[in-house]
């Protein structure tokens, strides 16, 4: 089972909102980005949430209960599931913030914008400084 705690603060954008319903969405992405990176080198995450296709943003719920109970307890909510979880998932194909992957059982897609390229730039770059320190130090990745 994989720790309830928070990965990683949200960035500006989840900030002084202009209506709360946005912010609840804007940090759900936040929270599923991060868990997804996270899976990278965590296989505990890994089991639960992973990429598909990195390159083009693809992911998969391998345990969508597990991921909506650790949202529910980021949020305070114990009663979450993946029920309600994809409700708000739903939302965000309208607002084209990620799609689902036709055919594939609880596979998404997030659509690439300046916020997803944000993340990325920002996640290897600290991948980058921790390889390099490793390096400095003589251990391995």
């Amino acid at each position: 089972m994989v720790s309830s705690t928070h990965l990683e603060p949200g960035n500006q954008e989840n900030r002084n909102p202009k209506n709360p319903r946005s912010t609840s969405h804007k940090k759900l992405r936040n929270y599923l980005f991060q868990m997804i990176l996270k899976s990278e080198n965590d296989k505990n995450v890994a089991k639960i949430i992973k990429w598909t296709k990195k390159s083009s943003l693809e992911f998969q719920m391998v345990d969508r209960q597990e991921v909506a109970r650790l949202w529910g307890a980021e949020k305070g909510n114990l009663k979450m599931d993946y029920e309600f979880l994809s409700r708000s998932i739903r939302s965000y194909y309208k607002s084209g913030i990620m799609r689902k992957i036709p055919g594939k059982d609880f596979r998404y897609q997030f659509i690439a914008d300046s916020w997803t390229s944000a993340q990325l730039a920002q996640h290897n770059k600290t991948k980058k400084l921790t390889h390099s320190i490793s390096a400095i130090l003589g251990q391995e990745n």
